[in-house]
């Protein structure tokens, strides 16, 4: 069911892509945490900046990462090998921080 859910979400951000709609990461949820602060807020707006810059796959990947799933979970829910999933995040996380190196 979580992969139906996922399917349906990539295909509507395809579907979706050229309208330009994002979702933004919102200040009050942040304040839910008792992490927050606006450092860590804006940390974790770049990351997301540089998230949605990925393509379509390599955002799923990643968010679910951030969920917390484990790589056999990701690899259950995607159609991909665990040691796929390991390597595709290996790789997508060498890309995110090449990228805000840069910055």
């Amino acid at each position: 069911m979580y992969r139906i859910a996922l399917n349906t979400a990539l295909t509507h951000i395809k579907k979706n892509k050229h309208k330009g709609h994002s979702v933004a990461i919102d200040r009050v949820v942040l304040r839910q945490t008792e992490l927050y602060d606006t450092v860590f807020e804006e940390r974790v707006k770049i990351l997301y900046g540089y998230i949605h810059q990925l393509n379509v796959l390599e955002k799923g990947l990643m968010l679910l990462l951030l969920e917390g799933k484990s790589y056999t979970e990701i690899s259950d829910i995607t159609g991909l090998t665990p040691s796929n999933v390991g390597t595709r995040i290996s790789r997508i996380k060498t890309k995110l921080k090449s990228k805000i190196i840069k910055k």
